[in-house]
């Protein structure tokens, strides 16, 4: 997380989470929130600890305990080499008009 000024201790503080997903998830051991987490066994969310850990899927932004039903904002880096698409226009069955507006939504909502 990027804090945009200085933290005191016992400050309470607002997180803004932007352009990410949240998933929900039932945690496999207890969970604090702002934990990096992995998959752990039968799908269940975990605390990714250790050099060892496997990749890391997220973060928590509640805590919870296991069997709770923990919320994490999906890492969306990485990813593997895929099969290409086929080529095709950017603007294909979209007029130029349309295309302008969905661009002007995109940029609203993205700030």
């Amino acid at each position: 997380m990027l804090a945009t000024g200085a933290i005191k201790e016992g400050e309470a503080v607002y997180v803004i989470i932007k352009n990410r997903e949240t998933w929900k998830v039932e945690a496999g051991a207890e969970i604090q929130a702002g934990v990096s987490v992995e998959t752990g066994e039968d799908g269940k969310i975990v605390k990714a600890l250790g050099e060892d850990a496997p990749p890391i899927i997220g973060y928590s932004i509640n805590t919870a305990i296991a069997g709770e039903v923990v919320s994490y904002v999906r890492n969306v880096k990485g990813g593997g080499e895929g099969v290409p698409g086929p080529q095709g226009s950017k603007r294909q069955g979209c007029w130029e008009e349309q295309w302008n507006e969905i661009v002007a939504r995109v940029e609203t909502l993205e700030g």
